[in-house]
């Protein structure tokens, strides 16, 4: 599932949104700051978030995903089948920015700084440490990178079980 938090208030140098991919399942969370939300901005950072992810066969997401010409093209040539999100999907996607946004503002005030793009990655690794929301009372670490087992593509999200 992919979605972008908006910090048009708060940029950063010429940083102003960040892409979100949650994996439903195991709520492992990938994100990429960005400069705009246009088409071609919306394709290029999920391109880098894929490599990142792995194999997919679906991506859910609404709006500026789904009118983007770009990002659609490069779903569809990759066939991964792009899906509006649903009632169960927004809740878990809203459940999960609202808690990296706070990670964010937390982890902002400790480090004494406002730059949210150097800091995302860290704040990324720590929510996917942590057992928070999990189904399962596991890491999304734990629950993507099983032991044993190679990520997968998830019917609900990013991968499957």
């Amino acid at each position: 599932m992919v979605d972008l938090i908006v910090y048009t208030q708060q940029p950063v140098g010429r940083f102003t949104y960040v892409m979100l991919a949650i994996d439903v399942f195991s709520r492992h969370v990938w994100g990429k700051p960005m400069v705009s939300n246009t088409g071609v901005a919306l394709a290029e950072t999920f391109k880098e978030l894929a490599a990142d992810i792995g194999p997919m066969k679906e991506v859910n997401g609404d709006g500026e995903f789904e009118q983007s010409r770009p990002l659609q093209s490069w779903l569809n040539s990759n066939n991964i089948l792009f899906r509006a999100k649903n009632v169960n999907d927004l809740a878990i996607v809203d459940n999960n920015m609202g808690h990296i946004k706070k990670q964010i503002a937390k982890d902002l005030q400790q480090n004494n700084t406002d730059d949210w793009a150097a800091r995302l990655p860290k704040v990324l690794r720590g929510h996917n440490k942590n057992t928070h929301q999990s189904p399962l009372n596991e890491t999304p670490d734990e629950v993507f990178h099983q032991e044993g087992t190679t990520p997968k593509t998830c019917k609900h999200g990013i991968r499957d079980a």
